[in-house]
């Protein structure tokens, strides 16, 4: 089983943002976890980020990938989760994707999600911020554009529970490929069609990506009646596993523990961050 990393933007990133230094120091601590625990590790990503990590930072992933112009899509950069999913398309092997934010503290083998079809983070409902109630609306929008989505039956009673998938595993690759690829044609068919207007409020793209990756796996494995394996993560004890910094990756106090153990558990990585990365102190 190979574990996957992935990374890509459409558009050209500065590494000056706080948003991106604080994206790299995420990564290369994901990275010093995985080698603890995993013989191999890939990271797959557009020629941008493959210099940075290969070249500047110098990681030792067991294999780089990279993306072709031709794959990208319109919008990348609010679409997080589309270089995981194209990488997911392609594989020919078991794989284990792992978002950069996630960070192994225990052993990732005691969490048992390697026993079943389909290995996730947890299940969710977004109601309060209604995200996942806005995707369904314009799934039933839309339905006549979807009928080869057998997934969503008559498109009565669309429920808006979804899997999280900070960490995910298909027992079988080619199952994987096809989740994907159906993942990566929801997301292009809303590109296309987007509503700009719900109740009065604009709708960022981030409801059609949590939608097309999050909720469409729980109506994929309902319906291929896969068996779902799922974690939950901890915040404040080392010893339930592991920590998903979600939308806190950029905080400053996450960032600075963060580099406090990459200087502990590999110093010359924690130099090479602080030069490309323009940081101060010590």
């Amino acid at each position: 089983m190979q574990v996957v990393h992935t990374l890509a933007y459409c558009r050209d990133v500065s590494l000056s943002s706080p948003y991106s230094k604080a994206l790299l120091i995420n990564l290369c601590y994901s990275y010093l976890c995985c080698k603890k625990w995993f013989n191999d590790i890939a990271f797959h990503g557009d020629d941008y980020y493959l210099n940075v990590v290969n070249n500047d930072l110098n990681l030792k992933y067991n294999e780089f990938v990279n993306y072709k112009k031709e794959d990208m899509i319109e919008c990348l950069d609010t679409y997080w989760c589309y270089p995981k999913l194209l990488s997911m398309s392609k594989v020919t092997k078991q794989s284990f994707f792992i978002d950069y934010d996630v960070h192994f503290l225990g052993n990732p083998f005691e969490m048992n999600i390697f026993k079943y079809d389909v290995g996730t983070q947890e299940i969710e409902c977004c109601t309060a911020s209604n995200e996942y109630k806005c995707y369904v609306d314009n799934i039933i929008k839309y339905k006549d554009h979807l009928t080869e989505y057998k997934e969503f039956g008559n498109f009565n009673n669309l429920d808006i529970l979804a899997y999280n998938t900070g960490i995910l595993y298909f027992k079988d690759y080619k199952i994987s490929n096809e989740f994907a690829k159906k993942s990566i044609n929801l997301m292009k068919t809303f590109n296309k069609m987007f509503d700009y207007n719900y109740s009065g409020m604009y709708l960022p793209h981030v409801t059609f990506t949590i939608g097309s990756e999050q909720w469409y796996l729980k109506k994929f494995t309902d319906y291929n009646n896969l068996i779902v394996s799922t974690v939950k993560e901890s915040y404040d004890k080392d010893v339930l596993g592991y920590v998903h910094t979600h939308g806190k990756k950029d905080d400053w106090w996450v960032t600075y523990r963060l580099l406090k153990r990459i200087k502990r558990e590999d110093f010359s990585l924690y130099k090479r961050l602080f030069k490309i990365l323009k940081l101060t102190g010590s």
